[in-house]
């Protein structure tokens, strides 16, 4: 007894024979099916046709058993259920390439956030040696800075204690100077003052009113200025101001 031995396809035969059977599954070729029998078999659905050709019986339904009497219409029920099948299928097939490209796409996302994390990591790492490197030339600075303040201050000590020794020098040669200064202008204040009195222009100012007051009038006066001093007045300026007082008011009081 000989057997017969089937030939079997190679790795790339098997997988262009899938990939072409899985792209198959996208396009779907419709049947001609008259409007009738396919509104009749969309009302009842994939159970019922697929029950109804399988079965011998005939269906209590009118519209049913004009599709089940007439082998023709049977033909037409049978390729609807083929086109459904199809249509079903390549839903399917659709529903698994987006659940797939979903699926791609949040394992990229991962993968992204991973990397970008990563690189996180990586400029945080960078960041911080740079911020170590800074705080230590940061405190070597700080060191050269309080060196170079201790050195100013040990400087500045010296000095100031020549400065002070200066001062008190300088003070004590002040006081002399001031003492035979202040004797000096005593003196000299003294003659001028005595010469001042003496030399300088004396102003008399004497106010004569030109007539009585009179209610809702303007005080109408003549004031007349004389020099009876010794020496010539200059840059005399003169304010005068007026005021009505009672006539028993006394001078001050007037004042």
């Amino acid at each position: 007894m000989s057997t017969s031995h089937v030939p079997k396809l190679g790795f790339f035969g098997r997988r262009k024979k899938q990939i072409k059977r899985w792209w198959s599954k996208f396009f779907v070729e419709e049947a001609y099916i008259p409007d009738v029998i396919r509104m009749t078999c969309e009302r009842y659905g994939e159970q019922v046709i697929s029950a109804m050709l399988a079965g011998n019986a005939a269906p209590a339904s009118e519209d049913l058993q004009i599709v089940f009497e007439n082998k023709t219409n049977r033909e037409y029920a049978r390729a609807w259920l083929s086109e459904t099948n199809s249509y079903n299928s390549r839903r399917d097939h659709w529903i698994s390439l987006r659940d797939f490209l979903l699926e791609i796409t949040v394992i990229v996302l991962i993968l992204w956030e991973i990397r970008s994390g990563y690189r996180q990591d990586v400029h945080q790492s960078d960041n911080f040696r740079k911020q170590q490197s800074v705080l230590n030339n940061l405190v070597k600075g700080s060191d050269k800075t309080v060196q170079t303040l201790d050195s100013m201050n040990q400087n500045t000590e010296v000095m100031r204690d020549a400065i002070q020794k200066e001062l008190v020098e300088a003070q004590r040669s002040a006081k002399a100077a001031e003492r035979s200064s202040r004797a000096s202008e005593a003196s000299s204040k003294t003659a001028t003052d005595a010469l001042h009195i003496s030399e300088r222009a004396y102003l008399s100012c004497v106010i004569n009113v030109d007539a009585p007051p009179k209610v809702g009038e303007k005080l109408r006066f003549t004031a007349l200025i004389t020099n009876v001093g010794k020496t010539v007045a200059t840059d005399v300026v003169s304010v005068i101001t007026r005021i009505a007082v009672e006539s028993n008011a006394s001078e001050s009081d007037a004042r």
